[in-house]
């Protein structure tokens, strides 16, 4: 999976195929920085072809529909294998979903 779209690159190469490497959040500045690696092409890739360029986007949460610490709490909620499965929330506010708050798991 990969975004196409015209890019030039500072080398002065117009590139299209941009495959997303990392996502990464900033809980303090409430962010989410996208980096993204841009290829010429999707076949240059394919081919086994070089990274032109890496392309770093910030986007604030508030351009996001829903907060995303919602969903990476419940992530870290439901993931069966990790140390906090089984967690609540400590907000009435939580969502529904895979994290509920349960009353009988509520601390007092």
């Amino acid at each position: 999976m990969a975004l196409i779209k015209p890019f030039e690159t500072p080398q002065k190469v117009t590139a299209s195929y941009h495959k997303l490497l990392k996502a990464e959040f900033h809980i303090p500045s409430q962010t989410i920085e996208l980096v993204f690696a841009v290829f010429y092409s999707a076949e240059a890739r394919d081919n086994g072809g070089s990274v032109l360029w890496h392309e770093y986007l910030k986007v604030p949460f508030s351009a996001l529909q829903e907060d995303p610490r919602v969903g990476l709490y419940q992530l870290a909620e439901s993931y069966e294998k990790g140390y906090l499965a089984g967690a609540w929330a400590d907000a009435p506010q939580a969502p529904s979903g895979p994290l509920l708050i349960a009353p009988e798991r509520t601390p007092e």
